[in-house]
C-alpha cells in the first residue's frame, strides 16, 4: 500500500499553506514546525501551537532560526526558558531566553553556573543589585561572569580586594580599571600577585613620590619600568637618568624625558645620556633606542643641543629637516623665520656622505 506524505510536506507553497490550515492538534503542528521543508509553513505551524513543552522542543531542534525565534517568543514558562539557557546549542536562543528571565534567582544561577558564557554574560547584564553583583565577582565559576559583575560594582573595597585575589588576570584588571581611590591603587601597585595587574594599578598613579619609591625600590624590571612610564615629575626622572643603579631604569628616564616638555640644562643633561647610550650601547637594540631617543630629541627641539654629536648623525641633502620647526643657530638650516620650518641645506656626518631622503638618521655602526 503506496504511503502518501502529507501535504503540508510539498515544496508547493499554496499546497503546504492549505494542507497546514487543517492542522488542530498540536503533535500534529509540531511535526510539522519541525519537519516542513519551506520555513514559512513551520513559522506557521508555530504560530498554530500552544503547549510550551512543544514550542521549547521547537526551540532545540528547529532547522531555521526565525522559527526557533518565534517559538521562543511565545514560551512564558521559566523553567522551560531555564532548560533552553542550558542545553540548547543555538546561542541565539540562548539570549533570547535569558532576555525573557525576571526570576533573579533563575539568573544568578545562570551568571554563577550555566555551560554557556554567552548566557552567563547576558544574565550578568540584567542583574543590578550590587550585593548580588558582589557575590558573583567572588563566587561565579567562570572568569567571563566575575569580571562582567566587576564592571558593574561601585563598591571601591570589594573591587580592590578582587584585584588582588582573584584567579584570573582580566577580572583582576577590570577591578583595577574600576578603581579611582589612590591609596586602594597604591596597595595594588605594590602588593597584588600578578605582574600585570600590578602594572595596571601603576598606570593609574598620581603620586610622584609613590611611583618614584616603586622605581627605587621594586625588584621587578617591568614594574620600575611601568612606574618610569608614569613619571611625570621632571625632576625625579632627571636624578634617575643620571644616578639609577639600574642600566635599564637610566634608559626608561631617559626616554620618559624625551616624551615631556622640557629644556635648559635638563636637556643638556639628558642629550649627554642618550648620547653615551648612542656610542657605548652593548648591542645594537641598545644604539638603536638611543637613536630613536635622539631623533625625539631633534625634531622637537634646537639642532644646536645635538651639535655636539656631528659625526653621529646624518641630514637630508634634499629638503634638509623637513620637521616644519625653525632651529636658529643652526648652522646647517636655511630657514628663515615664518616660513615654516627648515627645509635648508644638506649636513652629512663625518663618517659617511651616504645621504638619506626626509629626516635626520643617526649612524649606530660607527660607534
Amino acid at each position: 500500500m503506496k504511503i502518501f506524505a502529507p501535504g503540508w510536506m510539498s515544496k508547493n507553497s499554496k499546497r503546504a499553506m492549505k494542507s497546514l490550515c487543517k492542522l488542530k492538534d498540536d503533535v500534529d503542528l509540531h511535526r510539522a514546525a519541525l519537519k516542513a521543508p519551506l520555513a514559512l509553513v513551520c513559522a506557521a505551524a508555530v504560530e498554530k501551537l500552544t503547549d510550551e513543552s512543544l514550542l521549547a522542543d521547537i526551540v532545540k531542534n528547529a532547522k531555521y532560526s526565525d522559527v526557533r525565534e518565534a517559538a521562543l517568543e511565545k514560551l512564558t514558562d521559566e523553567s522551560l526558558l531555564v532548560d533552553i539557557v542550558k542545553n540548547v546549542k543555538f546561542s541565539d536562543a540562548r539570549e533570547a531566553a535569558v532576555e525573557k528571565l525576571t526570576d533573579e534567582s533563575l539568573l544568578i544561577d545562570i551568571a554563577k553556573h550555566a555551560t554557556y558564557g554567552d548566557a552567563r554574560i547576558k544574565a550578568v547584564k540584567k542583574l543590578t543589585d550590587q550585593g548580588t553583583l558582589a557575590d558573583i565577582a567572588k563566587h561565579a565559576t567562570y572568569g567571563d561572569a566575575r569580571k562582567g559583575a566587576v564592571e558593574k560594582l561601585t563598591d571601591e573595597g570589594i573591587l580592590a580586594d578582587i584585584a588582588t585575589t582573584d584567579s584570573d588576570r582580566q577580572v583582576c584588571i577590570a577591578a583595577v580599571t574600576a578603581l579611582t581611590k589612590q591609596t586602594l591603587l597604591v596597595h595594588i601597585a605594590k602588593h597584588a600577585p600578578n605582574g600585570s595587574v600590578r602594572v595596571e594599578a601603576i598606570k593609574k598613579l598620581t603620586d610622584q613620590g609613590v611611583l618614584a619609591d616603586i622605581v627605587r625600590t621594586d625588584p621587578d624590571q617591568k614594574i620600575r619600568e611601568a612606574a618610569i612610564k608614569t613619571l611625570t615629575d621632571q625632576k625625579l626622572l632627571a636624578d634617575f637618568m643620571k644616578s639609577a643603579t639600574s642600566q635599564e631604569v637610566r634608559q626608561e628616564a631617559a626616554y620618559r624625558l624625551v616624551d615631556l616638555d622640557i629644556n635648559g640644562d635638563l636637556l643638556t643633561d639628558m642629550v649627554d645620556q642618550i648620547g653615551n647610550e648612542l656610542k657605548n650601547g652593548v648591542d645594537g637594540a641598545t644604539k638603536q633606542r638611543a637613536a630613536d631617543a635622539l631623533m625625539s630629541l631633534y625634531r622637537r627641539y634646537r639642532h644646536k643641543d645635538i651639535e655636539k654629536y656631528n659625526g653621529s648623525y646624518i641630514r637630508t641633502d634634499a629638503g634638509g629637516h623637513n620637521d616644519h620647526t625653525d632651529h636658529e643657530d643652526d648652522p646647517t638650516c636655511s630657514s628663515q623665520s615664518g616660513q615654516g620650518g627648515c627645509n635648508g641645506s644638506s649636513f652629512t656626518d663625518t663618517f659617511s656622505d651616504t645621504s638619506y631622503s626626509n629626516d635626520l638618521k643617526f649612524n649606530t655602526e660607527e660607534f
